[in-house]
């Protein structure tokens, strides 16, 4: 399995949000988690990723552990799509793109052919590459942050609420996207969405029930 956690634990103070939560996901595999208001979806994705210290378990992408990695190493391995934010507003769309790359000196010469090709991929106008984030609508920024993501090529990839304010082409062409990505990398994606229409087009899907994951049965 590319994808192990196993007894992933996530309190804060008064507020328990997940105990004993196992998981195990293959290679090139679009996992959904339904997400909904205060239902904990933001913080799963920054805990599998080793981003929140509260997290306890054990989460292996690849076998390799999540938790305790530099902001390096992370870079190597996990990547995530925020709803909102993230873009940094001296930048450019593209240098904000490149920007993990750039950071960790792992730019390759063939870096604008990838950014454009992911464009392409996600429907996204090239034009806005020379843009700045105050340029952009709110789905042109959520885009943008996945591209931003894809662009290291992570093993495993995780997606805060990914039809957030999109049309129902718009999230059927993102979608597609993805789809079209794993086809040529080994990540594994989770994606937290309220759409139950997505969630039924994905290779498996989960609700947060009692602080674990309960498959869905469609």
């Amino acid at each position: 399995m590319a994808l192990i956690v196993n007894n992933f634990r996530l309190e804060f103070p008064g507020n328990l949000l997940f105990e004993d939560l196992c998981l195990e996901l293959p290679t090139q595999v679009i996992c959904g988690v339904e997400s909904c208001v205060l239902g904990g979806t933001t913080s799963l994705l920054k805990g599998l990723a080793g981003l929140i210290d509260q997290a306890t378990g054990e989460v292996l992408i690849n076998g390799i552990s999540t938790f305790g990695l530099s902001e390096r190493e992370r870079s190597q391995h996990v990547a995530i799509s925020y709803e909102a934010g993230g873009l940094i507003s001296l930048f450019n769309v593209y240098q904000n793109i490149i920007l993990p790359l750039e950071y960790h000196n792992r730019l390759d010469k063939d870096i604008s052919a990838r950014v454009h090709a992911l464009c392409e991929m996600f429907a996204l106008d090239t034009q806005l590459l020379l843009s700045f984030p105050y340029d952009l609508n709110d789905v042109q920024i959520r885009i943008v942050n996945l591209i931003r993501a894809l662009i290291v090529r992570p093993s495993l990839c995780l997606i805060d609420e990914f039809d957030g304010g999109m049309h129902e082409e718009m999230i059927e062409i993102a979608f597609l996207g993805l789809k079209e990505f794993q086809k040529t990398h080994a990540t594994t994606i989770i994606i937290a969405t309220s759409q139950d229409v997505l969630l039924g087009e994905m290779d498996c899907a989960y609700k947060i029930e009692a602080h674990k994951l309960v498959e869905f049965k469609f």
